[in-house]
């Protein structure tokens, strides 16, 4: 494995050693090598505390993006100060751009409230319009007979 770290070739250490037999044992045993480093690595922790959401609010979203592209602070720099990604900062640049802020929004910055039922006055306002488009339609259905009647008359007198 050191040789292959040196040459970075797994034909080159397989020539020079003279094992394995195959270019197959070779690459299984840096694959089993890759694993195990991979298993001992420290897995990166998510921090979704209440002052680091793991969604955050449209207005820390806002924010971070004035400093980036309006105050132009470094994004890398606002991206470790902040704890969100760079890639993060960049899908909300777009949403924003593309559907303003209601596309930064979250279930939670918005949150459902009971449905409440009508109040007698939208009720009685409901039944005063619904009288008013009648008598509507009767002044236009009175109109349009008063112009048919007008011109009959006319096409017999000429």
């Amino acid at each position: 494995m050191e040789l292959y770290e040196q040459c970075h070739s797994v034909t080159k250490a397989i020539v020079t050693l003279g094992y394995p037999k195959s270019r197959q044992a070779m690459y299984k045993w840096l694959k089993q090598r890759n694993e195990e480093a991979k298993a001992k690595a420290p897995r990166r922790r998510i921090n979704n505390s209440p002052e680091h959401p793991l969604h955050p609010s449209a207005k820390t979203k806002l924010a971070i993006l004035h400093r980036c592209f309006i105050d132009g602070e470094n994004v890398q720099l606002v991206s470790e100060e902040t704890g969100y990604s760079r890639a993060s900062i960049y899908c909300w640049r777009r949403k924003y751009h593309a559907k303003g802020l209601a596309a930064l929004m979250n279930t939670r910055d918005d949150p459902r409230g009971e449905l409440k039922e009508g109040s007698p006055s939208s009720v009685n306002e409901l039944d005063i319009l619904k009288q008013q488009l009648k008598d509507m339609q009767m002044e236009i259905d009175i109109l349009k007979e008063t112009i048919n009647g007008a011109c009959e008359s006319k096409s017999v007198n000429i």
